[in-house]
């Protein structure tokens, strides 16, 4: 019953959430305040009242059209609000800790944020690094101390913060045309909550973003009939590695 309970306010958190991430999705890019005015249609302009701004529910009644202009209003409002959902339900499955399953909600919400804006502006918003990264690493701090071994702990914390900002850093140094400073900044974002798991799990978020990117670029080359060296937005690959890193690293082992 109690988890019940708590899977439900999970999933309606994660809509609300998903919400404010579709405003944090399209306006970051456009430097403008997420904050104010509020939300409105990106056609004509036109606010939204309150009915017309619940989750999934109001794209469903509007038939995915705005209520004024009558235009198609994309279906990634509510696949991101669905997604949301599906990442804090899950997040606060599969973590026992309040705190910890609340860090990795909010973890997972700004990977999907990064990850959208990199496959439509190619950019990873360092600004939005900036904000959740002091937040993320101040709970996972706090969780360290509360565990039977802190030091060794904020030494998995920092040791995966290095590593996934050097190896990703090192590649930009070698070829920076393929590997911009968004990566490495996304690199070390990952890098130290999964470092607080175990330093496989880092070593196969590594392994995995380079898998999963060699075959997507090698399908998307032959699809499109294009050369190999084709150029596509890396952060995707990387927020997919870690999310599969964090629930399986145990059971799959790469060396």
């Amino acid at each position: 019953m109690m988890v019940a309970i708590v899977l439900t306010l999970a999933a309606i958190f994660g809509l609300l959430v998903g919400s404010f991430l579709n405003v944090v999705i399209w306006r970051v890019p456009r430097e403008l305040s997420v904050v104010r005015p509020g939300s409105s249609c990106p056609s004509c302009g036109h606010m939204l009242r309150a009915r017309e701004n619940i989750p999934v529910i109001s794209y469903l009644a509007l038939k995915g059209k705005c209520s004024k202009c009558k235009k198609t209003i994309s279906s990634r409002y509510p696949l991101i609000e669905l997604l949301t959902m599906a990442a804090f339900m899950l997040m606060f499955y599969h973590f026992k800790s309040l705190l910890i399953a609340s860090t990795m909600s909010l973890f997972v919400s700004t990977l999907l944020v990064v990850s959208v804006i990199d496959v439509e502006t190619r950019k990873i918003p360092r600004k939005i690094l900036y904000a959740v990264g002091p937040v993320i690493t101040f709970s996972f701090l706090l969780a360290s101390f509360f565990s039977t071994d802190p030091r060794a702990m904020i030494f998995r914390l920092v040791v995966g913060l290095g590593l996934g900002f050097l190896i990703f850093g090192a590649l930009h140094f070698i070829a920076p045309r393929s590997m911009g400073m968004g990566d490495v900044r996304l690199g070390a974002f990952i890098g130290l909550p999964l470092g607080f798991f175990g330093i496989w799990a880092v070593v196969d978020f590594i392994y995995g973003s380079f898998l999963l990117g060699s075959i997507f670029g090698i399908a998307y080359a032959i699809r499109r009939s294009k050369s190999l060296r084709v150029a596509i937005p890396f952060g995707p690959f990387m927020s997919l590695a870690a999310i599969i890193s964090l629930f399986i690293y145990p059971s799959i082992r790469i060396f």
